[in-house]
């Protein structure tokens, strides 16, 4: 049973609203109870921040704004992604856009990569970290990044690429050089070096939903540990999606638990 935060509280008997909620506005339904009982402390939590004692008072709200229909979407979203997770894809990355960049002749434009299932930016900024590092020893290698996560408020933290400074010690000393540490009212935080924020784009999408990136291909996509929240007939779903705008040649990358 989840301990009630404030006044908010959340009936037993409306646990199966919040999976159900779950799987419609994020495509994924909390088959475990453990995740359940995580977006159900996530919501309480949001309900407590407004003052609303019930569900139904909440989901009145959530109807009637757009903006708290995002921190419904926030609240039923797994959050889990770091600074150079799984660096061994970083390395393949980082081996592709070498050679990528020392062909130019083959080149048709940018290398462009997408994050699908991006959270809050930390794995497209790795990403943009690794490529920056080449374009520096390649200066006619140009590249973009595109970001996408259902969660609108992941996207919002993911397009101002502020962060604590305390993640700083997950990235490698290589890439410190491109990390500026915020002072006065942003002490204890950190941004990245513009020429990486510039090529890094970020939307809301789900992944089981078409949209107007339909025509748009990638050299390489990364989807880590993504899947694992799906059903197979839905992975199957995504990954024929995924591959349609994948390059011939191109990367699709996987997480390690997929």
């Amino acid at each position: 049973m989840v301990e009630p935060l404030s006044r908010s509280h959340i009936k037993p008997s409306e646990k199966p609203t919040i999976a159900e909620l779950a799987l419609r506005l994020t495509g994924s339904k909390p088959e475990s109870e453990a995740r359940l009982e995580s977006c159900i402390v996530n919501v309480l939590r949001r309900m407590s921040s407004l003052n609303v004692v019930d569900l139904d008072s909440y989901l009145v709200k959530v109807s009637q704004s757009e903006q708290e229909r995002g921190h419904l979407v926030s609240a039923l979203t797994i959050h889990h992604t770091s600074w150079f997770r799984e660096a061994i894809h970083l390395d393949k990355l980082k081996s592709y856009a070498v050679e990528y960049a020392k062909n130019p002749e083959n080149r048709s434009g940018p290398l462009t990569i997408l994050s699908a299932g991006c959270s809050t930016g930390e794995e497209a900024y790795s990403i943009g970290l690794v490529l920056q590092k080449v374009q520096v020893e390649y200066p006619s290698f140009d590249y973009r990044i595109e970001g996408w996560d259902v969660d609108p408020i992941s996207v919002g933290t993911a397009s101002r690429c502020i962060y604590a400074e305390v993640s700083m010690s997950t990235i490698p000393a290589i890439y410190r050089d491109l990390l500026y540490a915020g002072s006065g009212k942003t002490k204890g935080f950190f941004t990245l070096e513009k020429a990486i924020r510039t090529r890094c784009l970020f939307k809301q999408r789900s992944l089981l939903m078409p949209n107007e990136s339909a025509f748009l291909r990638f050299h390489v996509i990364f989807c880590r540990n993504v899947l694992i929240y799906f059903k197979p007939d839905q992975v199957q779903s995504i990954i024929t999606s995924l591959l349609k705008r994948l390059n011939t040649g191109g990367l699709l990358i996987l997480g390690h638990s997929e």
